[in-house]
C-alpha cells in the first residue's frame, strides 16, 4: 500500500511539473486583484492574425475587461521607413517579429475608468523569444487634460522568455499610451495587460490586494 501511495504521489508531481508551464504560459503573472472588479481592465493579445493598425485584444486565455470608454488597441511599426514587422504563425497562434538587423515597436493605448483616484497601477506581461524587450515612451493624460506622471515600479523576469513590467501613474489617467520596443531578431508571442485604479498613493496598497486574494483562496479551500 505504501508503495502504491508513493507511486501515485510521484505521478501527480510529474503531472503538475509538466502541466504547469502550459497552464500558465499565457498568463504567467496574473494580478493580485479580481479581473472584472470595479475600476479594473484586462486584455490579452495573442496576435492571431497579421491584422495591424489599432487592433483590439484577440487573445482567448484572458477574458477582456474593457473600461467604460472602451478596450485597448495596438499598432506595430518598423522603426525606420524601410523596416517592416514580420508576422508568422509562431508556436501555433501567432507572433510579430523584428527583422534580424532592425528593431520594431508596438504602440499600446489602454482606455481607463473616468475617475479621480490618485493612482493607476499598470501591469504588462510579455512572452517573447530572443532578446528582452523594453517599454518606452509611456505617456498618460488625466481628466483635466494634463499629463500624468508615471513611475517604474519593477521589471520582473519569470522565465528566460517572460517579463512583467509594472508602473504607477499619478493621478489616474483617462488613458495611457506606451511603446514596447522589440530588439532585432526578437519575436513577441503574447502580451497581457491589467490595470486598476486605486486610492492608495503608493504600491503598499497592492500588498493588501495580495493578502485579500490569499485569504479568499484559503476560505474557498
Amino acid at each position: 500500500m505504501k508503495t502504491q501511495i508513493m507511486a501515485t504521489l510521484a505521478c501527480l508531481m510529474a503531472i503538475s511539473v509538466f502541466s504547469a508551464p502550459n497552464a500558465h504560459g499565457d498568463d504567467f503573472a496574473p494580478p493580485p486583484w479580481d479581473r472584472g472588479a470595479f475600476r479594473t481592465t484586462a486584455m490579452e493579445w495573442e496576435f492571431l492574425t497579421d491584422a495591424n493598425g489599432h487592433t483590439g485584444p484577440d487573445g482567448n486565455s484572458v477574458v477582456t475587461v474593457p473600461a467604460p470608454a472602451g478596450s485597448g488597441t495596438v499598432s506595430i511599426y518598423g522603426n525606420t521607413t524601410h523596416v517592416s514587422p514580420i508576422w508568422s504563425i509562431g508556436d501555433g497562434d501567432g507572433q510579430w517579429s523584428a527583422p534580424a538587423n532592425d528593431p520594431i515597436s508596438m504602440e499600446f493605448q489602454i482606455e481607463n475608468w473616468p475617475d479621480y483616484e490618485p493612482v493607476k497601477h499598470l501591469r504588462v506581461q510579455v512572452t517573447y523569444n530572443g532578446l528582452a524587450p523594453s517599454i518606452s515612451g509611456l505617456s498618460a493624460i488625466h481628466q483635466d487634460g494634463f499629463f500624468s506622471t508615471s513611475t517604474h515600479v519593477a521589471t520582473t523576469p519569470f522565465a528566460p522568455n517572460q517579463l512583467l513590467f509594472e508602473y504607477d501613474i499619478f493621478p489616474n489617467p483617462v488613458f495611457e499610451l506606451f511603446h514596447l520596443d522589440v530588439p532585432p531578431g526578437t519575436s513577441i508571442d503574447q502580451v497581457v495587460i491589467d490595470t486598476i485604479s486605486i486610492p492608495e498613493p503608493t504600491t503598499i496598497g497592492l500588498m493588501g490586494f495580495g493578502a485579500l486574494a490569499f485569504i479568499k483562496r484559503s476560505r474557498r479551500k
